[in-house]
């Protein structure tokens, strides 16, 4: 199945003719799209601010957190770019660059960048972002800026804590709606 030319035109840059094509092709789009979400995520932290009560380093780290989010859930679509763009569109075939190895290596390179933006999450939302409100919490004018960032750093800690004892019983509890065959009954030997 081939499209009209005049269709096709407009987007011949994202028909690759090699591997390094596609990669220049998907990471400009892909910072292209990320530079639109920055302004997104700047755009929806001022509208959302309270002019009165806002400082500078929370509006820096929620604009950063919602960027994060929002750049993550925008990676699935460059791997379908990848996936898709391995294919010709005038033969149905994969071209012949596009071997197993080669993409195997993409997938593990989309691992990596899936594994940091979750890492990033995690660390956003489990230290920086309640290091900040409780530092900015803890506002009392009697309370030196070493006390604030002490029991900023306390209450952060905790946070951490109660989040590792769950995720730890999280692991440590074993499912018993489903067994070890996925079955629903608990296991083989259950009559």
């Amino acid at each position: 199945m081939s499209f009209s030319p005049w269709l096709t035109a407009p987007f011949h840059f994202l028909v690759p003719d090699s591997p390094t094509t596609l990669f220049t092709t998907s990471a400009l789009l892909y910072a292209a799209l990320c530079g639109i979400l920055l302004l997104v995520s700047v755009g929806l932290i001022y509208w959302l601010r309270d002019p009165e009560e806002t400082d500078l380093a929370s509006s820096l780290l929620a604009t950063g957190a919602v960027w994060v989010g929002l750049a993550w859930a925008a990676l699935p679509a460059v791997d379908a770019l990848w996936v898709s763009a391995t294919l010709d569109p005038t033969t149905g075939l994969k071209y012949p660059w596009a071997t197993p190895d080669f993409l195997a290596q993409w997938q593990g390179g989309l691992r990596v960048a899936h594994g940091s933006f979750l890492g990033t999450v995690v660390v956003l939302a489990l230290v920086a972002i309640p290091l900040v409100y409780f530092f900015y919490e803890e506002n009392d004018l009697e309370t030196s800026l070493g006390g604030r960032i002490g029991n900023a750093a306390k209450y952060t800690g905790l946070i951490v804590t109660i989040a590792l004892v769950l995720f730890g019983t999280g692991l440590l509890i074993q499912n018993r709606s489903t067994g070890e065959d996925g079955d629903g009954k608990g296991g083989a030997n259950n009559n």
